[in-house]
């Protein structure tokens, strides 16, 4: 997977991961033995939200797709 780095574009710090699983143990009961399971989790949490937030800074709100109607499409009666 390929991370594009800009400005509005960052990877979450080890402190916010760090945050991020420590509410997910919380909210998972404080099961032991989980910890890689909720940093990964945390740490795909906190990228897209980064990159949602990055979308909706566009000047579009991230709607980049945009499809034209087709020149020659035939109307349907």
């Amino acid at each position: 997977m390929t991370i594009m780095k800009t400005p509005q574009h960052r990877e979450p710090t080890e402190d916010e991961i760090r945050h991020e699983a420590y509410l997910l143990w919380l909210a998972d009961g404080r099961v032991p033995g989980r910890e890689l399971e909720h940093w990964h989790a945390a740490r795909e949490t906190l990228r897209h939200r980064v990159h949602v937030s990055a979308l909706r800074a566009l000047p579009d709100g991230g709607n980049v797709l945009h499809f034209p109607p087709a020149r020659n499409a035939r109307r349907q009666s």
